[in-house]
């Protein structure tokens, strides 16, 4: 079965994107099967990569609660993977139909995929910029249990631009985990601070997240300048 690896945060523009595809690519180039899940109603991930759903889409199947998505392959460069796009909206409409749902909503995107694991290594999920069921649904999806047999070494990774924003956001954060974590154990993999400049007030952030989330936080930083796949 799959690791399946969520990356969130819910402050907009912290390189949240960019982490899942450069995540996702590096795995890949590594030599591991990997899928990229688009979970976003912006569909940043599926417009980078210029890519259309298939039928049947993410969308179709999160809405319905039945069938298995189709992924699309991807080859970048001389790496391959494979990807569950959405277009653009397509997700913001699924949101709506699963609040209206009274049982297993917030597990309709660890329904999807349980099919798919068994064909890949390594599932990553690009979580919307919002604490929305969709988010929910992507961190039930990591969860290592009983009911949903992914691999151990999954969870949540959390891009954290170094700006007083994204770091205000990390209590909201760390508290919809922590009621998800009353029912099913969710691990956070680590925080990567990302989009870093040399200023003083970004130090400080950085300084911030390593102090108060002691153990959580990666040594590596990611430089707003960089020789990177679209950093």
């Amino acid at each position: 079965m799959a690791k399946v690896i969520a990356v969130a945060n819910h402050a907009g523009g912290v390189g949240k994107t960019k982490t899942a595809l450069n995540l996702t690519y590096e795995l890949a180039a590594l030599g591991h099967r990997v899928l990229l899940v688009d979970l976003d109603p912006q569909g940043d991930v599926s417009e980078i990569l210029a890519l259309s759903s298939v039928y049947p889409s993410l969308a179709r199947v999160l809405y319905e609660g039945s069938h298995t998505p189709q992924p699309v392959a991807v080859l970048w460069g001389k790496v391959g993977f494979h990807v569950l796009p959405v277009m653009l909206n397509s997700m913001a409409e699924v949101d709506a139909r699963l609040y209206a749902l009274t049982t297993r909503r917030e597990r309709r995107v660890a329904d999807a995929l349980r099919e798919l694991q068994g064909h890949y290594d390594y599932i990553v999920q690009d979580l919307p910029p919002s604490l929305n069921i969709l988010a929910t649904n992507g961190f039930y999806a990591t969860v290592v249990s009983k009911e949903n047999a992914v691999e151990p070494g999954s969870g949540i990774i959390i891009p954290v631009q170094s700006l007083g924003k994204a770091y205000r956001a990390l209590p909201s954060m760390f508290r919809s985990l922590a009621i998800i974590d009353k029912y099913e154990p969710v691990t956070v993999l680590g925080m990567l601070v990302t989009i870093k400049e040399r200023t003083s007030f970004e130090a400080y952030v950085d300084e911030q997240v390593h102090q108060n989330y002691p153990g959580l936080a990666f040594e590596a930083t990611i430089p707003w300048r960089i020789s990177a796949w679209d950093w």
